[in-house]
């Protein structure tokens, strides 16, 4: 898989709502900003 879709697939299963997502340091944000975990950064 490329990053981008690692990226896409992360942010629609960490979405909460229509359009915000938790990230990685527990913080609602904008699906677009999810961004990757450490270990894959």
């Amino acid at each position: 898989m490329e990053r981008a879709e690692i990226r896409r697939e992360l942010a629609e299963a960490r979405q909460v709502g229509e359009d915000r997502a938790v990230d990685f340091q527990d913080k609602f944000v904008e699906l677009r900003k999810v961004g990757l975990p450490e270990i894959l950064s």
